[in-house]
């Protein structure tokens, strides 16, 4: 494995984060069939996120189960949706989705993107839902769920030292990376919103993490996003560089690097 090859390397430093980008299934919650609740509540429930990290991740994933990662923000305790193919059934039906039904997921036009939605799509079957695939080429992809063109498809979003960020670029409703069309309103919901914008505001993290602890079960609940799995990041560098700080938003700062 790459792991032992950079551990075994005395001029290497292999550096990691067990838990940091949080990857989803998008969906758009305010077009059909996609907005019925129980539909997307029986699409969680297929998914078997240990066996996904296992598989498809190599084991460099954990499963995923609240939408904020890593730090003071994240909360171990919220569960919602586990892998449970008997209430997966049962919500289909509820939704009124007949079994054997076709639902269109998108994909990225790559061999990794296309295998990643081929599983989703046999997690998926083992609940009642036929997804069929319709690929994108890549360079249209992103285009295509801005311009709400796909309406279900695999996401992930970079974690952020601070939750405020990110809870508010994906999950309010103005949010610049809510591009699918989500507002917890629209279900029934406290204003979620609103509570976002109160906890960006408080610089007391204890206060502000009780907030985020009363928003994450509400967005997860209403699954706008499938959390699926946590991935593991790394970064090898030489071992004469010094000063590096691998950061969960997953961009490089260099400014106070040097080599010895």
């Amino acid at each position: 494995a790459l792991n032992d090859q950079v551990k075994n390397n005395p001029n290497i430093t292999l550096i990691t984060l067990p838990r940091s980008r949080m990857n989803s299934i998008g969906i758009s919650t305010d077009v059909a069939p996609y907005s019925n609740p129980d539909l997307r509540a029986a699409m969680a429930y297929s998914i078997d996120r240990q066996t996904l990290a296992d598989t498809y991740f190599v084991g460099g994933a954990v499963p995923a189960y609240s939408p904020i990662a890593v730090g003071w923000g994240h909360n171990p305790d919220i569960k919602i949706y586990d892998f449970d193919l008997a209430k997966g059934k049962a919500a289909l039906a509820k939704a009124g989705f007949a079994p054997g039904s076709d639902l269109t997921m998108w994909s990225r036009g790559t061999t990794a993107a296309l295998e990643l939605t081929e599983i989703y799509q046999a997690m998926m079957k083992e609940v009642g839902i036929n997804v069929v695939i319709e690929q994108v080429p890549s360079a249209d992809y992103w285009q295509s769920v801005i311009k709400r063109k796909s309406h279900l498809v695999a996401r992930w979003r970079g974690a952020r030292p601070d939750p405020g960020r990110f809870i508010h670029q994906v999950f309010h409703s103005e949010g610049q990376g809510n591009v699918m069309g989500y507002n917890s309103k629209d279900f029934g919901d406290e204003d979620v919103d609103a509570m976002i914008e109160e906890a960006g505001a408080i610089y007391d993290i204890v206060a502000a993490k009780k907030i985020y602890d009363k928003i994450q079960p509400i967005v997860t609940k209403d699954a706008a996003h499938i959390l699926t799995v946590y991935t593991q990041e790394f970064v090898i560098t030489n071992k004469s560089l010094q000063g590096y700080t691998f950061i969960p938003d997953l961009y490089h700062r260099f400014d106070n690097v040097w080599f010895k």
